[in-house]
C-alpha cells in the first residue's frame, strides 16, 4: 500500500514520487496541486491520471516551501492554501523548526522541480500526473 506518483510526457517518465499508506505526509503532493478530491484514495492514490498545469506546479512548490518556512506566500490565497495550512497547523506565521522537522517534503520538492524544470525546457503548458 502506499502513493504512487508519476508525471510523464509521452514515453517519457519525468518525475516519480512514492509516499507510504501512513506517511502523515502523503496528503501534501494532493492538497499543494490542488487534487485532493480528484485523485486522493487514502491508503494510495485513486487511479486516476490528470492533466496538471505548470502553474499548479509553482504553486504546489510554494505552498510546501511555506510549510517547510522558507518561501512567502503572497495575501491572496490560492485555494488550497487554507487546506494545506489546516493540514500541516499554520496560522499566520511560518512553522517553528522543531514542528517542521517532522514534515519531511524533500521527496515532494524534488519531484515539483523536475516537473518545473521538464515543462520549462519543453515549453509544455500542461503535463500528466498519474495518483496510484
Amino acid at each position: 500500500m502506499g502513493h504512487d506518483i508519476y508525471a510523464n510526457h509521452e514515453e517519457t517518465e519525468v518525475a516519480y514520487l512514492r509516499k507510504g499508506a501512513f506517511d502523515p505526509t502523503n496528503q501534501a503532493i494532493y492538497i499543494s496541486l490542488g487534487v485532493l478530491e480528484e485523485a486522493y484514495g487514502g491508503v494510495s492514490g485513486n487511479g486516476r491520471s490528470l492533466s496538471i498545469t505548470l502553474e499548479q506546479f509553482q504553486m504546489a512548490q510554494k505552498l510546501i516551501a511555506k510549510a517547510c518556512g522558507s518561501v512567502y506566500v503572497p495575501e491572496e490565497k490560492h485555494a488550497s492554501v487554507e487546506i494545506f495550512e489546516k493540514l500541516f497547523g499554520l496560522m499566520d506565521d511560518r512553522l517553528d523548526t522543531e514542528t517542521r522537522a517532522t514534515f519531511n517534503t524533500v521527496r515532494e520538492m524534488d519531484f515539483l522541480r523536475k516537473c518545473i524544470t521538464y515543462m520549462e525546457a519543453h515549453q509544455l503548458k500542461e503535463l500528466e500526473v498519474a495518483f496510484c
